[in-house]
């Protein structure tokens, strides 16, 4: 049997670049997307963003229509004067059980009602929060209603004076400051509650998703620096899979590309290079 000399052996074994060439794709990560969504049912009226128009947090971007908000209203404006009403009346049985007036299961009662209609107010209050509706135009509401309220507070029974003209209309808004990616709704279009209409995207932060051969694992870990073709900035190995791809028998990998570089967009194909460090 032969027996290769030391050269010879060194040039029988298979080169290893120090370079490493890998394929990838741009993509959005899932806590970078954000979608607005409908709160309520109702119709479309009018568009304010485009797709790729830049907006701030809490821009309106969607204008609709909701008969279900007028209802809401109506039941907060209810409930707060319900509410006002059994503490005015818990507020007088108090003072008069203070002065010996009257039997203090009276009092107790009048205090288990206020509690009671104290509660279904911020309930709805909440109810009404949730779907867009901001403090200011809550007290508003509350505000126009108070002085013909006011006129009944001899009884708790009393009917409440509802504003003239509840607002029908609502402004969704955008919940953080973004790009917009995606318009899903039309004017005029009937949605139900939770519809998307517009979906957004802070674009600070991509992600590269990559394949590598099971050689070119050799060496490489979490926290690499990846130099990417047309971009100052090196990405960050972030992940490497734990299992093959079925149909190449590639392993996946994903690196991140933190701050605005502008030199990605989502779904771009895009090289990376990984050199070996020096000592690895």
């Amino acid at each position: 049997m032969a027996v290769l000399s030391p050269c010879a052996a060194a040039l029988a074994q298979p080169l290893v670049s120090d370079v490493r060439v890998f394929q990838g794709t741009v993509v959005l990560p899932a806590d970078q997307s954000e979608v607005v969504s409908m709160p309520l049912p109702g119709v479309v009226q009018r568009v304010l963003v485009t797709p790729m128009s830049a907006v701030r947090a809490g821009q309106p971007v969607v204008r609709v229509i909701s008969p279900a908000l007028v209802e809401m209203q109506r039941e907060w404006v209810t409930a707060h004067t319900q509410a006002r009403l059994a503490q005015a009346t818990a507020a007088r049985d108090e003072a008069l059980f203070n002065e010996g007036l009257v039997a203090q299961q009276r009092q107790q009662a009048s205090r288990a009602q206020f509690e009671m209609a104290d509660l279904a107010a911020r309930e709805r209050r909440q109810a009404l929060r949730l779907a867009g509706v901001s403090d200011e135009a809550l007290q508003l509401l509350v505000s126009s209603s108070a002085p013909a309220a006011a006129s009944g507070q001899a009884t708790a029974e009393a009917s409440p004076a509802l504003p003239s003209g509840l607002p029908a209309a609502l402004e969704l808004k955008a919940p953080t400051a973004g790009t917009v990616l995606e318009v899903l709704a039309l004017p005029g279009q009937r949605l139900e509650a939770g519809a998307p209409v517009v979906r957004l995207g802070r674009v600070d932060k991509l992600v590269i998703e990559l394949q590598a051969t099971q050689a070119q694992l050799a060496g490489l870990r979490v926290g690499d620096a990846l130099s990417v073709d047309g971009c100052q900035r090196p990405a960050r190995l972030s992940a490497i899979g734990r299992e093959l791809n079925s149909a190449t028998q590639n392993v996946m990998m994903r690196a991140e590309l933190s701050g605005r570089d502008d030199c990605l967009r989502i779904n771009q194909f895009v090289t990376l290079r990984w050199q070996r460090a020096a000592g690895r």
